[in-house]
């Protein structure tokens, strides 16, 4: 059974690079993207997701934020596990082209 990721980033070559990496496991499977803590919160209502890639710093809805707002309006017990990618797809873009 494949991981279904879901990436949330407003910067959509961040979005690229993190995808196209993760492609390259054969157990990830990236359900979803969204640029924006809205997009993504309607996403969680519908599909299920094993495991987020969530950029903490956008406009609007911050990640910190949506994580709050998945735990307390769409009744998870805590949401998908998260991982913090601030700074993962610069690190991505710098160790491809090395």
């Amino acid at each position: 059974m494949k991981i279904r990721t879901l990436i949330v980033d407003d910067e959509p070559h961040a979005i690229e690079v993190l995808k196209n990496y993760l492609e390259r496991f054969n157990e990830m499977e990236v359900t979803a993207t969204c640029t924006d803590g809205i997009q993504a919160f309607r996403l969680l209502q519908q599909k299920p997701i094993d495991l987020m890639f969530l950029d903490i710093q956008m406009p609007g809805i911050k990640g910190t934020d949506l994580l709050k707002a998945s735990k307390i309006h769409l009744k998870l017990s805590s949401p998908p596990p998260t991982v913090n990618t601030l700074l993962m797809a610069l690190s991505l873009m710098l160790l491809i082209t090395c």
